[in-house]
């Protein structure tokens, strides 16, 4: 049996693949090493609100598309995309953080600015969606446990900041999430975020 040109040419291709995929696996590449040895750094909704109240230099990037970003984004936010990311300016000296409606695309983000040397990097834990519900629009028990007087009133004061306000609940005590104890994980897919009020 005779082989045309065409499928020696197909075959030779498939071949070089396969040999190339075996190579990577023997022998990884630097990106692939550094990625690994790179860790992502996190920074909570209440970590962020109290700096950007208190004035401190932080870059907020967000990563949804334009249509989310016009409907309600963070105060200080600049929309990037992933496409177009390899077009923001590196400024390891400001604190950076990224955010978005999926955690994927936060990580994905925080790792192509890793690998251009971006430092100082963080990743908006809970993005959008914790913003939202633990900033803007906290829930609140109706009636606040002596020991968390201190973190209410904080929450409460950052809420009104930002134009959000509380919602008073009566099951359960959300401001354990404040403390370190949170009760449930929020959601990594977003639900559309409309503001509420004025």
């Amino acid at each position: 049996m005779k082989l045309s040109l065409n499928k020696k040419l197909a075959g030779l291709a498939f071949l070089l693949s396969l040999l190339a995929m075996l190579i990577s696996l023997i022998f990884p590449s630097s990106a692939s090493q550094k990625r690994a040895s790179i860790k992502i750094e996190y920074l909570s909704v209440l970590d962020l609100a109290t700096e950007i109240r208190n004035r401190k230099p932080v870059r907020l990037i967000d990563l949804r598309d334009d249509s989310s970003f016009a409907a309600f984004h963070i105060p200080t936010a600049e929309p990037y995309s992933l496409n177009n990311l390899q077009n923001l300016e590196i400024n390891s000296s400001i604190k950076t953080t990224l955010y978005s409606d999926e955690v994927d695309i936060s990580e994905q983000a925080f790792y192509l600015l890793a690998d251009r040397g971006m430092e100082n990097l963080f990743v908006l834990n809970g993005g959008i969606q914790d913003w939202y519900d633990r900033i803007l629009y906290p829930k609140m028990p109706k009636t606040i446990p002596d020991n968390y007087e201190d973190i209410a009133t904080q929450i409460k004061s950052l809420s009104a900041y930002f134009g959000g306000h509380s919602i008073y609940v009566d099951e359960g005590n959300p401001l354990n999430y404040y403390k370190g104890i949170a009760e449930s994980s929020p959601s990594t897919k977003t639900k559309r975020l409309i503001r509420m009020g004025c």
